[in-house]
């Protein structure tokens, strides 16, 4: 993604790399806050939770490491390489941003092809690949 943006002369801008509203990053963080705590608060309530043997600073270390790698993996692959890049490098030939977002989904579906098809502990069953592929992450 570097390398093609810096070959390119594109902007910060036209890679998507710019700031946005405060309620958007609010929503962004709270969705994956606020649906696993509903979900822990159920299980609880269930009686199916157990936290007297649990080392909340492995989980705390873990979790930290986890968000922030994910983060940098995310911005670098998904939205660089898959969105910000070729998005912006189209868009100065001319492409219509309809025909920008077919064909940035279908390369970044075609990525994760080898996620469902190569990774030997994860296997769906055939039926339920372009349901994976076409399911936003």
């Amino acid at each position: 993604m570097f390398l093609f943006w810096y070959l390119e002369r594109l902007s910060s801008a036209e890679m998507g790399f710019r700031w946005g509203r405060l309620t958007h990053y609010a929503v962004a963080l709270l969705c994956p806050l606020v649906v696993p705590g509903i979900v822990a608060i159920v299980a609880m309530l269930a009686g199916a939770v157990d936290l007297s043997n649990t080392n909340w600073q492995k989980i705390l270390l873990n979790v930290l490491i986890v968000t922030i790698s994910t983060a940098l993996v995310a911005v670098v692959t998904e939205e660089g390489f898959f969105r910000g890049w070729p998005w912006a490098s189209l868009r100065r030939r001319g492409m219509s941003e309809s025909r920008l977002l077919i064909f940035t989904s279908i390369a970044f579906a075609a990525w994760h092809i080898s996620a469902v098809t190569l990774d030997p502990d994860f296997r769906p069953m055939a039926s339920q690949i372009p349901i994976y592929l076409l399911t936003p992450r």
